[in-house]
């Protein structure tokens, strides 16, 4: 798969904006980490190429392991178990990993972020009850050997389950009436699956409507069946939300020179 034209055109123009005001920052690092996105795409080189000699910028592909390593030391911060499960659902994958202080035990990655997920089975608005359906079956089957893997290292012992993410920001923010103060907030998966069922119900206006924001009403229901599932199969009742994401654990390596 490729990357359009549009597409790179529309990150090409953020990551331009991101990109002037650095120039009056004296002795400043940049780091600038390509995802799922950049690693499935057969024209990743030209893009690359492109921010290089335009903008002065290194974009590094960073693998699926890479990208967990991140965001799980962003999570970390302000985590209030010594060991941790992480989900951190993208736009074109999702990552869980397991670790505690001295970094990650375990972690997969799975193509089920909620762009990937909404371009593979979102066909209607609001979609239809046998596209759910298909896609639950299918989260069902790939969440399978991770649930194991994960059950089998956590035995009898309990580990926190820390949400990272923008589409589980906007199910907090949503639940909670609010965008201010969300880091750390308990949600549980009943909420969590009553709020999905009523967004699955809505079209992509209505839930712009409700305050959903643009760019994220139209893969939020997606995102949604996500994170219930993934709390379903690896039977976690609640988990805590975590505003702080890959772009900040890049940041505390960039300080401390561990980004090269």
């Amino acid at each position: 798969k490729s990357i359009s034209s549009r597409a790179a055109d529309r990150t090409f123009q953020a990551l331009s904006e991101f990109r002037q005001p650095l120039d009056n920052i004296p002795g400043i690092r940049v780091g600038v980490a390509g995802t799922r996105a950049l690693r499935a795409a057969t024209n990743s080189g030209i893009f690359l190429q492109r921010c290089k000699e335009d903008l002065g910028l290194k974009v590094r592909i960073i693998s699926g392991r890479r990208e967990a390593e991140l965001a799980f030391r962003a999570a970390l911060m302000s985590a209030r178990t010594k060991r941790i499960v992480t989900l951190d659902i993208g736009g074109g994958s999702a990552q869980i990993s397991l670790g505690n202080g001295h970094g990650i035990e375990w972690t997969c990655s799975l193509p089920l972020g909620a762009v990937a997920v909404t371009e593979k089975y979102i066909r209607h608005d609001p979609p239809r009850p046998e596209e759910l359906a298909e896609l639950r079956h299918d989260l069902t089957r790939l969440l399978q050997r991770p649930a194991l893997n994960l059950h089998k290292r956590l035995k009898r012992s309990s580990a926190g389950f820390i949400g990272i993410g923008g589409s589980i920001s906007t199910l907090a923010a949503l639940l909670h009436r609010t965008r201010n103060s969300i880091h750390n907030l308990r949600l549980s998966r009943r909420e969590v699956e009553s709020l999905t069922s009523q967004l699955s119900r809505m079209t992509t206006q209505a839930r712009a409507r409700a305050g959903i924001p643009r760019g994220r009403a139209d893969i939020i229901v997606s995102g949604a069946v996500v994170l219930c599932e993934v709390m379903s199969q690896l039977h976690f009742p609640a988990l805590r939300i975590c505003t702080r994401g890959l772009r900040h654990g890049l940041a505390l390596e960039l300080a401390t020179g561990r980004w090269r």
